[in-house]
């Protein structure tokens, strides 16, 4: 999601020095036996990983950043309907982009008792029953706000409190076809049903300073001082910390509640790889690049007995309640929410 962005490429970008010399297909030659290739952002601390699964396992990994994550899983189905893909494993679908990928069968089944660390993950984050998709880090969309610029006015204690009159222009959101604004979204929805989020939104749009194309813009804006409170992570405070200064900005977690969402991997259907992408699967799965996750993406990872850095066990903030819709009814939904949504925010 936003610690982990995507970022469209007009070519397939290598990470790695070597060039990836195609002429199979979409299918691996055998000299290629030893390479494994990986459809990531470009967050992802590739070079880390690349090296140290080296030195493991004697391979070579090659990582892609193909696109925006549903660009990406959209030029995954297009390969594998058009002949094949060059990629072995996909890491960094969006848990509501679950279903889709289902739908469109461009996984196969992992092995679990070829995945050594599987057991560690909690079972509530793994929300694939079929075992095709295994979750490598998560984290929460909450609301963030800046003390000073808030000033006098009294931090919101509810979703429905961001509708109050004293908020006007002081909110900044993001459209719903970003990852953070789905998110939100998303969250609008659980609180308060299919039958009340729009009426909501109709209640806060007039709250909102703008509804910015991308986290990235509402954040720059947030961090200009142009609104005081800005739909966001609970991860903030560790990037803030991060580069050494002393954070300034609270999270707000509405009721104790912040929007839970989980990054997913697998093996691509087809690949003649299986077992080289299993290990990777579990390496990603292991404390030690679990670990790099937390400082990397700035995400929580999945296996608790990843050893997290001191700043993120400080400034990481957990809700008491996190909020979550089945990623198959989001799928059998989403659709139809979106085009709602921008009914109402163009009304």
């Amino acid at each position: 999601m936003r610690r982990s962005s995507w970022i469209y490429l007009g070519i397939v970008v290598v990470l790695l020095a070597l060039v990836l010399y195609l002429n199979r297909g979409g299918q691996p030659a055998d000299e290629d036996a030893d390479r494994l290739v990986v459809y990531a952002y470009s967050s992802f601390p590739a070079e880390t990983v690349a090296d140290r699964f080296a030195e493991l396992h004697g391979a070579e990994l090659v990582f892609v950043a193909p696109g925006g994550s549903g660009g990406a899983l959209s030029r995954l189905i297009s390969e594998l309907e058009t002949g094949g893909s060059e990629a072995d494993v996909f890491l960094g679908l969006a848990d509501v982009s679950l279903g889709r990928a289902l739908d469109h069968d461009v996984f196969e089944p992992y092995d679990p008792a070829l995945l050594s660390n599987l057991p560690d993950v909690p079972t509530e984050l793994l929300v694939d029953p079929s075992q095709r998709l295994i979750p490598f880090d998560y984290g929460y969309v909450a609301l963030v706000y800046d003390p000073a610029r808030l000033g006098d006015l009294p931090v919101p204690g509810s979703l429905e409190d961001l509708t109050r009159p004293e908020y006007r222009g002081k909110i900044i959101a993001m459209d719903a076809s970003s990852s953070t604004g789905q998110v939100f979204l998303l969250w609008t929805i659980a609180e308060y049903g299919e039958d009340g989020y729009l009426d909501y939104w109709r209640r806060l749009l007039p709250n909102l300073l703008t509804i910015t194309n991308s986290w990235d813009t509402g954040y720059q804006m947030f961090l200009n001082g142009e609104a005081p409170i800005i739909v966001s992570y609970t991860t903030d405070k560790v990037w803030e910390a991060s580069g050494g200064a002393e954070p300034v900005h609270e999270v707000l977690l509405p009721r104790g509640q912040a929007y839970r969402y989980i990054e997913l991997m697998g093996i691509v259907k087809g690949t003649k790889r299986r077992d080289l992408a299993h290990k990777f699967l579990d390496f990603v799965l292991s404390p030690e690049v679990q670990s790099l996750i937390t400082t990397e993406n700035v995400m929580f990872p999945v296996n608790p007995k990843a050893p997290v850095p001191e700043v993120f066990s400080q400034y990481a903030v957990v809700p008491a309640d996190p909020v979550m819709i089945d990623p198959h009814l989001v799928h059998d939904r989403l659709e139809q929410w979106l085009r709602d949504w921008s009914r109402v925010i163009t009304e």
